[in-house]
């Protein structure tokens, strides 16, 4: 009956419309007309896609956003760790006060001991590499969009970032702070007792494959977008290199997803792609969301699919 029914519609619509037309109705009658064909044809594709996605570094956690793919119309990158490599490095420290360096440093070094992001992670890293034994710190605590604080020595210590200066209205000589950012570095502020001390620079490599990612987004019809924490200068000197004509900089945690947001309620078919806890939201409220596989599990947890390193 299945074949009969499948023959009948392929003459007649070979006479009605092209081959192709037909070929395709009559498979649509074949699949139809034989209901227990989807009970293997379905598993099947369904382990295989998976395999095949795997073995290309993409772990899939649900496939309706797999099949959202073509429908895309932005792709919202986060910076640190998705674009760059995440790996940073103290390029330089300028003091702003009478304290020494070396000095500035132990005290930089006593709070970002205390945390595992890749900021402090960059500077205990210098530390080492340097000799310097950082102070002992207590009463650490995080500052949601402006760093962390902490006591030392006796003294409160905050390391903050630029806005948060900015805020109280502390001034300096910028004309070192201008040619830091304009090589993309990360800035932090350290203040001990509410005086500024020093402030100093990381910098962070992008990947060697991101240029190439965002040229081929945007050959696809899709339009990038970067996401990032970092001031405004920083973070235009990396879009200017990748070549981005749209950034969002000078973030604060829940930025991201009120971004996203933005453009979902416009009818904008989004990807959020990142790594870090702060971009989960973001992650979670996209059309499709992706984690580097480097990230963290709360990101990962987010995310529709995620990659098994941190190449595109």
């Amino acid at each position: 009956f299945a074949l009969v029914a499948g023959l009948l519609t392929f003459t007649v619509w070979l006479f009605v419309a092209d081959l192709p037309q037909a070929l395709d109705r009559m498979v649509t009658v074949f699949v139809i007309a034989c209901p227990h064909a989807l009970g293997l044809a379905i598993p099947l594709v369904i382990a295989r896609s998976t395999s095949l996605a795997a073995k290309n570094g993409l772990l899939l956690k649900s496939r309706q956003a797999l099949e959202q793919g073509n429908q895309l119309d932005y792709v919202f990158l986060d910076k640190t760790g998705t674009l760059t490599e995440g790996k940073f490095t103290v390029t330089g420290i300028e003091k702003l006060a009478e304290a020494s360096k070396e000095e500035a440093l132990k005290y930089i070094g006593a709070l970002e001991a205390q945390t595992n992001h890749p900021l402090a992670v960059g500077v205990m890293n210098y530390l080492k590499a340097e000799g310097i034994d950082p102070y002992q710190a207590q009463e650490v605590s995080t500052l949601k969009g402006i760093g962390v604080s902490g006591t030392v020595e006796g003294h409160q210590v905050i390391l903050a970032n630029q806005k948060e200066i900015e805020r109280r209205a502390l001034s300096f000589d910028q004309e070192k702070l201008k040619e830091y950012q304009a090589q993309g570095n990360t800035i932090s502020f350290l203040l001990i007792d509410e005086e500024l001390v020093a402030f100093f620079a990381m910098g962070d490599s992008i990947k060697p494959q991101a240029k190439a990612f965002i040229k081929d987004l945007r050959n696809a019809g899709i339009e990038p977008v970067m996401l990032t924490g970092d001031n405004q200068e920083a973070a235009k000197a990396v879009a200017d290199y990748l070549g981005l004509k749209e950034f969002f900089g000078e973030l604060l945690p829940d930025d991201k997803e009120k971004i996203i947001k933005r453009y979902t309620d416009d009818g904008k078919k989004v990807m959020m792609v990142g790594d870090g806890i702060n971009d989960a939201p973001a992650l979670a409220l996209a059309d499709i969301g992706i984690a580097m596989g480097t990230g963290t599990d709360v990101a990962k947890d987010a995310a529709a699919m995620v990659l098994t390193d941190d190449n595109f």
